[in-house]
């Protein structure tokens, strides 16, 4: 079944106020490497991902619950204080 790009261009059309899709024809694009607006609030950060053992997340999202705040904010003091750990045992 081949399908019509004109035909599907008009359904889109149609469908384009009920949905509030954008006028410019970005549909299903995204901006490249780079070019994407960031949050304010990730301003100055980067994005890390890993493979973590099941046990130690669960432990993790509990501590972040019982310390009302996000496990992003646990992950990041852990790594600072064992990056300090670190560079003292370095320089000792």
């Amino acid at each position: 079944m081949t399908t019509n790009p004109s035909a599907l261009q008009s359904i889109v059309d149609k469908m384009r106020p009920v949905l509030d899709l954008p006028n410019d024809g970005s549909l299903g694009r995204r901006a490249k490497r780079g070019q994407a607006k960031r949050r304010p609030d990730r301003e100055g950060t980067a994005y890390v991902a890993a493979h973590l053992p099941a046990d130690l997340v669960t432990r993790l999202r509990v501590a972040a619950a019982q310390d009302g705040k996000p496990m992003h904010e646990l992950v990041s003091e852990a790594l600072a204080l064992l990056l300090a750990h670190r560079a003292g045992k370095a320089s000792a």
